[in-house]
Formats: C-alpha cells, structure tokens, sequence
C-alpha cells in the first residue's frame, strides 16, 4: 500500500537512530549528569586484564563467535532462525519481577535463558510455523506461557502478547510475514536494520525518554534520549547466530552501541568504572527500590552504561587493533561484559542490579 505523506515524514524521522543513540547518550554523560559518573582510570585497569588473545577474539570479523547457540534455535534456514530471533526480542524484556513470585514448588525465577530455551523448544516441537506471522497475530498471554512451559504468570505477559501480535501484524503488512526479507530490506546495513525495525514496529522497539517519571531536577530531559536495547541486539544476534555470513552479514556492525539493560551496568560498577555518587541513587538501587522508567536515575545509568562501553571499546582498539588489523566492536564488549555479570548474578558480594518496570529492557 501507498504510505501517506504523513506515514513518509514519521518514518523519515526514525532514521540514523544508532548515532541518536550515542551523541544524545554522550550529552547526558557530559554535560548533564547528576547522579552518575564514568571512572576512566577504572577503565584503564579492566583494559589492562584484557590479554591480546582475547581481544582477537572480539573484532568486527571474529566478535560473531561470543554469540550463545546453545541456548538459541538455529535452524537449517536462515529465514527461520531470524523468525524466531525477532520473536525472542520483541519479548526480551524484564525478567526479574518473576523472582519475587517465586515458590517452593517453582523456586527458580525468569531469566533470559529460560524465555530464549523455552521458544526454541515450542520450534522444534512444533515446527517454526508456530512463529508464522499469521500466529504472532492471535498470540495472548496464555498461549504465550504455554509455549515457554512457565508454571506462573509471566511479569508483563499480556504486553508480552501485544508485542508479538505488533510483529505479526508489522510483518505481514511489509515483510509478507517473513523477518528475512525485514533483514534483506537493509541491504547488510546493520545501523538501517534498527531504523527499519523500529519504523515498522515502533509501539514496541522505540525505546527512548523524554523524562516523564520522577526525580526531574531542570528541563534537559525535554530532549528525547535514544537507547534501543532490543532493537540493536536482534541486530547483534542475527550477525552472531548467522556468523557475520549471509542474510547476517553486516558492513557497519560497529555503528551498534552496547544494549543498556541491567547487567552490564552492575559489572561495570563492580569494575568501579560506574560510580553511582549521589546517596539518593546508590540507596535506592542498593535497597531495590524502583526506578520510574524515563526518569534522572534509570536514564543516567543507561547513558552512562553505553558511553562507558564506547570508551572500553576504544581503549581496547587503541591497545590492540593495529596488531590484528581489526578493531572490537560495542557488540563484542557487551556480549564480554555480559557473560561475566551472568556468571556472577548470584553473587551476594555484588550489589543488585537497578530495578526498573519497562518493556524496554
């Protein structure tokens, strides 16, 4: 169907999000931030553990190898693995509500590897049509914990559901139901496959701030803050499921920022390269207090997570690239911090994660 010139100016407007994501993040990291500071001589340390090895093993042309398949469906298709990894983000949001429902006949809470193993699970049962646009379309939010085999109520479940009947809905209406030719469409351009995951899927990827919560100390946040988590890692992990070959050969991988959630935050405060200096912040975080989505607090933690990744990763390529004439990418750093935070969630000697209610991340 013909876009309406109105339809044309709000998709123009979703364009070039990766580098709204770094310059608004970088505005708030330098030039307004209360509550959160980047520690660079801590940056200079976590660096400095990094052997060379290592760092070979995180460039754009090897970083796809820290990509997880064991916990991921990789089908023989391209086209399938993609289905179902757009389903997997369009859900991958907020887990730890679920750990407080726990009980002694169900004792372990929601985790990203529960949503991840129990989609590919319901694929290999019962074959990846039950991905199909067509079925996205009619998800609800029992249908949706019967297929991940969770005992109790997923946090979130029914928006879970309207976000997976956006993606049938998005696909069958521009994609012919297909999330491969979503891909296609950016022709190996990683930065214009977010654009055109959010422009076609904007109720659920838009993942910004205005600063509409709480703790507003002047008027800054009147300027939109971009972050896009799930937009950029469904990016990240069709580069890394398909190997950076293919329909997930991307050209641009580095214009991806890191995906500010929960972990990576909490490991790099533990790194010391986060430092939560005002009392109200680390007290509220410390007691697992709520942060109100959009406001001071959770969107410093956010900017500062990303900018603080920006530099590990140029401090890593100013070491090392020369040497293997390949640079690391926010991607591969993510994925590095990532796997370490998991490794140390349960960890009593760690302070919590920040506590957010979002769809977001």
């Amino acid at each position: 169907p013909t876009k309406t010139k109105t339809e044309e100016e709000e998709a123009n407007a979703l364009t070039n999000l990766c580098d709204r994501v770094r310059s608004s993040t970088k505005m708030i990291v330098l030039e307004k931030s209360n509550h959160v500071k980047i520690n660079d001589d801590a940056i200079a340390k976590l660096v400095h553990t990094v052997p060379g090895h290592q760092f070979a093993g995180m460039t754009s042309k090897t970083g796809f190898n820290r990509f997880d398949s064991s916990v991921h469906f990789i089908g023989k298709e391209e086209k399938d693995t993609i289905q179902y990894l757009l389903v997997l983000d369009a859900i991958n949001f907020c887990f730890w509500p679920d750990h407080d429902a726990v009980t002694e006949e169900h004792p372990i809470g929601l985790e990203y590897e529960h949503v991840a193993g129990g989609l590919k699970k319901s694929v290999e049962r019962d074959g990846i049509e039950i991905l199909s646009a067509e079925n996205l379309g009619k998800m609800t939010g029992e249908k949706l914990r019967e297929m991940l085999e969770w005992p109790r109520e997923l946090p979130f479940e029914e928006v879970r559901a309207k976000r997976l009947r956006e993606i049938g809905e998005g696909l069958a209406r521009s994609f012919g139901g297909e999330a491969i030719e979503l891909v296609k469409a950016a022709k190996k351009s990683a930065a214009k496959l977010v654009d055109l995951v959010v422009q076609t899927f904007p109720v659920g990827f838009t993942d910004m701030s205005r600063h509409t919560g709480e703790c507003r100390e002047g008027q800054f946040f009147a300027n939109e803050i971009w972050f896009l988590k799930r937009a950029q890692i469904f990016v990240a992990d069709v580069y890394g499921a398909l190997k950076n070959s293919g329909a997930g050969e991307f050209t641009d991988i580095d214009k991806l920022t890191t995906f500010a959630d929960y972990r990576v935050p909490v490991v790099l405060r533990e790194s010391n390269i986060l430092d939560y200096h005002s009392e109200y912040l680390h007290k509220r975080v410390d007691k697992k207090l709520n942060l109100v989505i959009g406001c001071e607090l959770e969107v410093e933690i956010r900017c500062a997570t990303i900018q603080a990744v920006e530099r590990i990763r140029d401090k890593l390529n100013e070491k090392y690239s020369a040497s293997v004439n390949d640079k690391c990418t926010a991607v591969t750093v993510d994925w590095w911090l990532w796997e370490y935070g998991e490794k140390r969630r349960d960890d009593t000697n760690w302070r919590p994660h920040h506590r957010t209610r979002t769809t977001y991340y």
